[in-house]
């Protein structure tokens, strides 16, 4: 009991105090030491002078011991309270010697000393037991016994005195009493806020720890299930395996997205989203999204169509990839949601207002003929993972996610989302954005000449494919078959090592999670060897999805990325980005 007492961590907060005020009590004792000289006589001044001043010294020694030590230890804590005591003691010295002249002037200096000592406690020192006794303990004794010894009065005076005297001090330690109380209440809000805040901090490591082996683990199966379907797609000749197969496809495809959609909004409420606006042409980014659900569309015999305002300038400056994904959301939901008539994209720009970040305020709507919704749960449907009622859920699949990332995405690019429907007249989905004019006018790059230059660029290479799950191996070397790739695989870093040893390549597709040698050590093994294929372009191909995956792979040596399930077209630009930036159509080293 005695040694908690003592270990009071609130003791170092009165160290502080001490430290702050360690100037100041200087300056005091080099004013008053000629005072205590005029008035006293120089030998008391002298003889004050010495106490005080080797007193203050070691008292700035102890608080500094105090606070510097890590932890406090119980040594450190007495070498600072007794300190104090010898403080509070030294200064309580000239009051008695003022007192005891029996000069009213000399007394009521020595009053104020008191009064200023009682301030300093209950201002510095009220914060643990301990400290306010180290401090109020001798300033009660000698307030209240100088007066007791010397009386100034008598009578009916000095009772008044004593009286005031006692209550003066009875309030202060009460005053402190209250200050402890509060001071105590604050610093287990403080703990407890803390606690709080390491707890959620916790709960969100492990959330993206969680989301992380769930992406990856979900992923590698996926890919391998999508890769084998399209390669089924291209052998099948009856109608009847291509839709089942079709199917599979587009099943694979829609836990891509769901998966995508819970990462995504994972990302925007770790406030880890990011905008990235570019000069493009928004027009051909709506029609790339309208593209994705036009076949979708004619298989439920719905009109499918685009409509942009004249007015609205072709090129501007916004982030087409978030406008695009928010498009897709919209139109995916059109498309489930509406079984005859129309849907139609339309977009127009009105100016910006002067506060605004941008010179246009862009809107696209989404509007269709579908089931519709009440107003009153028009709202809700902008609340992650909720749908208007449990049939929809049943009837048709999703996850509730896809308009709360679109209004998250609107927000994040300085607009929002909106709503405009009615039970049984379809619905009108509307996203704004701010956006930039263009500085020049630019003609959209033709896909498919920008694929044929692809497919040319990575034609008759020799590629390592390092990968431990056979299954990824088996489907990105079907996939560079078709370019008449000459294949080898490795089934870990260090086996991919001795196989860059033995004989030339012209591109390493490289897994991140192997056994034995890892993605990332393998990577920056190439990079450190002195061998010439130190600078061979490499490609990590991961089910690592997560924000940021994409720089820990760059900046451990590997020049592109490509996340799994493999989409094509994806795999094909970053093999030729890593062959660009590695200047890897050169001849490769022998």
């Amino acid at each position: 009991m005695l040694a908690r007492f003592f270990n009071d961590p609130a003791i170092a907060d009165a160290a502080t105090g001490s430290n702050s005020l360690w100037i100041s009590r200087l300056l005091l004792v080099a004013i008053l030491a000629p005072l205590v000289g005029l008035s006293l006589g120089w030998q008391s001044m002298a003889i004050w002078l010495a106490l005080i001043i080797p007193i203050e010294i070691y008292s700035k020694w102890a608080s500094d011991t105090l606070l510097k030590a890590s932890p406090a230890t119980f040594r450190t804590r007495m070498f600072f309270l007794a300190a104090a005591v010898a403080a509070v003691s030294a200064w309580l010295t000239l009051s008695l010697m003022l007192w005891f002249t029996d000069t009213p002037a000399y007394q009521m200096a020595a009053v104020c000393l008191w009064a200023g000592t009682l301030i300093y406690v209950q201002g510095f020192m009220h914060g643990s037991h301990v400290t306010l006794l180290a401090g109020g303990g001798p300033t009660t004794l000698v307030l209240i016994g100088a007066p007791l010894v010397d009386p100034p009065f008598s009578g009916v005076e000095q009772v008044m005195l004593m009286s005031m005297l006692i209550l003066m001090t009875g309030f202060a330690w009460r005053a402190s009493q209250v200050y402890y109380r509060t001071r105590q209440d604050l610093r287990e809000t403080t703990h407890s806020l803390e606690d709080q805040k390491r707890a959620a901090e916790q709960a969100s490591d492990a959330k993206s720890a969680f989301l992380a082996t769930m992406s990856h683990e979900v992923r590698t199966p996926l890919n391998g299930i999508l890769g084998m379907a399209r390669l089924l797609e291209r052998g099948a000749e009856d109608p009847a395996q291509q839709k089942q197969i079709s199917t599979i496809i587009a099943s694979g495809n829609l836990l891509t997205a769901v998966l995508n959609d819970v990462l995504d909004l994972s990302r925007i409420e770790a406030g880890r989203m990011e905008i990235s606006p570019v000069e493009a042409d928004l027009e051909a980014t709506l029609a790339q999204a309208v593209s994705l659900f036009e076949g979708a569309a004619r298989e439920n015999g719905v009109t499918l169509s685009l409509d942009v305002d004249e007015t609205l300038p072709r090129q501007i400056v916004f982030d087409p990839l978030r406008v695009g994904q928010c498009v897709s959301n919209l139109l995916s939901n059109a498309v489930k949601f509406t079984e005859t008539g129309s849907i139609t994209v339309s977009a127009r720009s009105q100016p910006a207002e002067a506060e605004e970040d941008g010179d246009l305020r862009v809107f696209v709507a989404v509007t269709d003929t579908g089931i519709g919704i009440s107003p009153e749960m028009a709202e809700r449907l902008f609340t992650p993972f909720t749908q208007v009622d449990s049939s929809i859920s049943r009837r048709f699949q999703g996850s509730g996610l896809g308009l709360s990332i679109v209004r998250r995405l609107a927000n994040l690019m300085g607009g929002d989302a909106s709503v405009e429907s009615a039970a049984g007249q379809g619905s009108s989905f509307c996203i704004d954005f701010l956006a930039r004019h263009g500085a020049a006018l630019h003609e959209a790059a033709n896909d498919e000449a920008e694929l044929s230059q692809y497919r040319s660029r990575v034609r008759e290479k020799r590629v390592l494919v390092v990968d431990d799950n056979a299954v990824n191996r088996q489907v990105a070397s079907i996939f560079l078959a078709d370019f008449d790739c000459e294949i080898m695989e490795a089934e870990n870093g260090q086996d991919a090592l001795d196989l860059l040893a033995d004989g030339p390549f012209d591109l390493v597709l490289l897994d991140v999670h192997m056994p034995v040698m890892d993605g990332f050590k393998t990577a920056s093994a190439i990079r450190e060897s002195q061998e010439a294929w130190s600078q061979i372009p490499i490609v990590a191909l991961t089910a690592d999805a997560m924000t940021g995956d994409r720089d820990k792979c760059l900046q451990n040596g590997m020049d592109a990325y490509a996340s799994k399930p493999l989409d094509p077209r994806q795999m094909l630009g970053a093999m030729v980005s890593a062959m660009e930036s590695r200047r890897g159509d050169a001849p490769r080293p022998a």
